[in-house]
């Protein structure tokens, strides 16, 4: 969507998503796409242009930073830190902003990176964005539901995905502790991603 920024398209899909009843929209913002520590000027406007539309619409947006992000070493955090800084003030005044998604899933991560790395990078970072908008909530799209209440403290509300038969939701939710933060499943379904490497994909029948 950022490489081939169409906004008519844009606002063809929100205008969809408002008549048939939806009230909000989960964005992401790719860390390397945007710039990653040097953010380009022009991805923050056209982040702002899809945010007014947003506003036009009366839809609200959850924004999920640090999509396709690997920088846990703490060598690297200030890169992270200057991304944050020059993106969350810069759309902090829109009216339709909820929330900010700190990541996409970074318990996938923790087969590859230690998980004390990842969990200290999400501390550092969500302390960082709530300094630069204290007016929004924070949270983190976990892809795995068992792990959703990790850092819970930290998260204004706990956000999971859950790709597993539906019949098997209500159990997870009735064993889930959340620390009394809101429950909200974020991605859920079939995909119907298909790539050369990745020929597992779901057809409109199967979804």
């Amino acid at each position: 969507m950022w490489e081939n920024f169409d906004l008519p398209t844009i606002e063809k899909d929100f205008t969809k998503l408002k008549n048939i009843g939806f009230n909000a929209v989960r964005i992401f913002v790719p860390f390397e796409t945007f710039g990653k520590s040097a953010v380009d000027p022009q991805k923050i406007n056209e982040l702002n242009q899809l945010l007014e539309v947003a506003d036009r619409l009366k839809l609200k947006v959850v924004v999920t930073l640090f999509d396709f992000f690997l920088g846990y070493e703490v060598t690297e955090w200030t890169i992270s830190d200057s991304h944050a800084e020059q993106i969350v003030p810069a759309v902090a005044h829109r009216p339709s902003l909820f929330a900010w998604g700190v990541q996409n899933a970074p318990d996938l991560d923790l087969v590859s990176f230690v998980k004390r790395r990842v969990t200290s990078w999400l501390h550092f970072i969500i302390s960082r964005i709530k300094t630069y908008d204290p007016n929004h909530f924070v949270t983190i799209g976990w892809s795995q539901p068992e792990i959703s209440n990790e850092l819970s403290s930290l998260q204004d509300f706990i956000s999971f995905h859950f790709y597993r038969s539906p019949s098997e939701l209500s159990d997870f939710l009735e064993s889930s502790e959340s620390a009394g933060k809101p429950l909200f499943l974020g991605e859920t379904g079939m995909h119907s991603y298909s790539r050369w490497w990745f020929p597992f994909s779901k057809d409109e029948d199967d979804q």
